[in-house]
Parts: C-alpha cells; structure tokens; sequence
C-alpha cells in the first residue's frame, strides 16, 4: 500500500503540503480489492483537493496505471469500476473501448445481500503472481488456458443474464461453474483445506461458493439460503475461519469536503 500511495501523492498531490490518512478494513489480501478501492479513494481524494474535475474513467486509469507501477505486474479493470461506480456492473471490453453497465436495481441488490456471506481464509501469497501466470500462458497460446479464458467468457456473459433475470439460483449455479473452471485450470487458486471447507459448507446449506481474487487464500463468497447463515458461520469458525460483513454498495465513489 506504502509505494503506491506515494506514488498517487507524487502524481496528483496539490500544490503544497497535506495530511494523507486512509481507512482500509479488509484484511490483508482479502481479494475484494481492497487496494484497488483505496487507489480510487486516494487519486480521487487528491484530485478534488488539487482543484480538478473528477472524471470517473480519468480516476480508473489513473488508479490502474499507478497501481500497476507499484506492484510491477499488469492488472485488470474490474476492480477499480466496482470501487467508482459501485452495484453490480457488466464491463464488455470493445473495439471503441470499455463499456460498463449497471445489470441490477438496488431491490435485487438488498435481496442478494440476504444471500451473502464472506469468510476470511487467511493471507495468500502475493495474488497478482497467479494473474500474471496465466495472463503469461494465455500469451503463450497454452490450449488448456485458451479454454479456461473461453470458459471464464462464457461464465460471465451467463452471469449478467442471471443478474438482468434476478435469479440468485443461477447465480449460485454459475459461481460454482466459474470456481471449478479456475481451480482446474490453475492448482494453486486452492488446498485441500479450502476445498475440504467448501464441500462442508455446501452441505450445511450453501448454494454457491468460489474463492475470491486470485486464490490460494483471502476470501470465499458464499451463496446461502439465510436461515443457515448461523449454522455456516459456527461450521467456519470451528475451522478457524471467521466471518466478515459484507454489504452490497450501490453509490460507488462519494468524495466528501469537509470544513476546516
């Protein structure tokens, strides 16, 4: 976080000396892209005290150009849209550039938060090491990682239908479908122990489960009928797995003055 926020400064601090403090909850290596949100915080923070306009896609490549310098491997896109816009968002990369669109009204959204639950595995390894190995294969033209990526498209083009028709049971379905295509495409994404995990929450009452970012660790997404949260939460502490809040944002980016 330290390279990174001094880079930010470096790039978009105002004239002048500041007081720069930032607020991150999630713990380390969440895969929630926690990072990525204060990147956004930051270089939206420092440009409205610099005095310019806040252009939300101006925000987004500057948040990933930076923080691609201060990890030293290449990042994606999908991080820094959900930290500006907030909700749930279909992003179709095209041949005159990103488009992003919002696939869910605030109702689904408070009726899928029902449904959540996100538990903390413990630190991975570093997660842009696992991007960058298959960003890395898929450039080398390896078959099985042309087919992970076509199955990944695939996964998420049914994703957004299952948003636009608000059915969290495909939703489920298809996280499911989505973490199976990972984990067999690249071993390290999970251990016996998170596997041996999920298959004992799924049978306590979880509809869909996938392990968040990069794997190997961080968080695991559950999809759950709510009358079992009590019961999954108990099974997930009794293996040193704890629960953490989870809500659904639907502002996105708020950038706030205060009075001195």
């Amino acid at each position: 976080f330290l390279e990174m926020l001094a880079r930010l400064i470096q790039s978009l601090a105002p004239d002048g000396g500041l007081d720069v403090r930032t607020n991150c909850q999630a713990p380390a290596g969440a895969g929630t892209g926690g990072s990525s949100a204060l990147a956004v915080a930051t270089a939206a923070a420092l440009t409205a005290a610099a005095g310019r306009p806040l252009n939300r896609r101006v925000l987004i490549e500057y948040a990933k150009s930076i923080e691609t310098q201060a990890i030293h491997v290449p990042t994606g896109y999908q991080d820094y849209y959900a930290a500006v816009y907030g909700g749930a968002s279909s992003i179709e990369f095209g041949l005159t550039g990103i488009r992003r669109t919002a696939i869910a009204e605030k109702a689904f959204l408070s009726q899928l938060e029902r449904h959540l639950l996100l538990l903390y595995l413990g630190k991975p390894r570093f997660s842009g090491a696992n991007n960058w190995d298959l960003f890395k294969r898929h450039m080398d033209r390896d078959r099985r990682t042309l087919a992970l990526f076509s199955a990944l498209q695939e996964n998420a083009l049914a994703m957004r239908q299952a948003f636009l028709a608000q059915d969290l049971q495909d939703i489920a379905r298809l996280l499911n479908r989505d973490w199976e295509s990972r984990r067999q495409a690249l071993p390290t994404m999970s251990n016996p122990a998170i596997d041996g995990l999920i298959r004992s929450l799924r049978r306590a009452g979880a509809i869909g489960a996938r392990v968040c970012g990069a794997g190997g660790g961080g968080c695991l997404a559950l999809i759950i009928e709510p009358e079992a949260r009590a019961t999954l939460i108990a099974l997930a502490e009794a293996a040193g797995v704890k629960s953490l809040p989870c809500v659904i944002n639907t502002r996105g980016l708020t950038v706030r003055r205060s009075k001195a």
